[in-house]
């Protein structure tokens, strides 16, 4: 949901927006401990894997290969990260309602765009994704 609006505040080409705005993507969201994630991220151009301890800095990179860095905290039920990089300060919020995943991302500019993630299967395993294309594995 306004997805293209979003990646045309980060300067992302129209070619490249049709295929986010229609990508399937997967998240794979293990948490072996209160503050400590293990996110996969599928889509098209691969799988990416990071282990996250929430409250400390992470230095990463993004789907491009660009340096940033992370900070993810919890704000009541919701994981927030903020990407800090050349192209600015980026937010993605992940909460849980009934079963599925929202994640709103905002632009630097303050541009909010939200994909919905369905809960697929039982547990440890993904199958369809919903109309927005993603699918949460619990």
């Amino acid at each position: 949901e306004n997805m293209d609006s979003y990646l045309k505040s980060l300067n992302v080409s129209a070619t490249h927006r049709r295929f986010a705005a229609n990508a399937k993507i997967t998240h794979e969201i293990e948490q072996p401990s209160k503050n400590r994630l293990k996110v996969c991220v599928t889509t098209r151009l691969g799988r990416k894997c990071e282990t996250i301890d929430v409250g400390e800095k992470l230095s990463s990179t993004d789907t491009y290969g660009r340096p940033n860095t992370q900070l993810t905290k919890w704000e009541g039920g919701a994981l927030r990260t903020v990407f800090d990089s050349a192209q600015g300060h980026v937010e993605a919020t992940r909460a849980i309602k009934g079963d599925r995943m929202v994640m709103a991302l905002t632009s630097p500019s303050k541009v909010v765009a939200y994909r919905y993630f369905d809960r697929v299967g039982a547990a440890g395993v993904a199958a369809a994704s919903d109309a927005t294309g993603g699918s949460v594995v619990p």
